[in-house]
């Protein structure tokens, strides 16, 4: 049973476009599109995303830290409603880097799961699930 179009768009196999079908990879999907979209990206819903590569150039400090998780938090009960946060972690790190760690749980499922996300000035993205 098909969740939703996966993006980038493409055609499947059966002409169709591509579908998540895994409802775990359609949660990594949503996490990752709420911490990378900033505010006003979005024309239909100008407070969504949390736009956490504009936090690399804040002062790296404990307000910072505490401003970066509480809006991913914020984010994730006004959007992704499928989702039950258990932790989320934020670090900031020497190098510039922020390092993100979302522990949670899909709803009607007792399984915990991490999303793990390292962002830097540099254009690699290091994600891992």
């Amino acid at each position: 049973m098909a969740l939703s179009i996966k993006f980038p768009i493409k055609i499947g196999i059966t002409k169709d476009f591509e579908d998540f079908t895994n409802i775990e990879e359609k949660t990594r999907f949503e996490l990752k599109n709420v911490l990378f979209t900033n505010p006003g990206e979005r024309i239909s819903v100008p407070s969504f995303g949390v736009g956490i590569k504009t936090y690399l150039f804040e002062p790296n400090t404990n307000a910072t830290t505490f401003r970066i998780r509480n809006s991913i938090i914020a984010q994730v009960d006004r959007y992704l409603e499928d989702i039950e946060l258990t932790d989320v972690v934020v670090q900031q790190t020497r190098d510039n880097s922020i390092y993100v760690s979302i522990q949670y749980k899909i709803l009607d499922n007792p399984t915990t799961s991490v999303f793990e996300v390292t962002v830097s000035t540099s254009s690699a993205m290091e994600t891992s699930y």
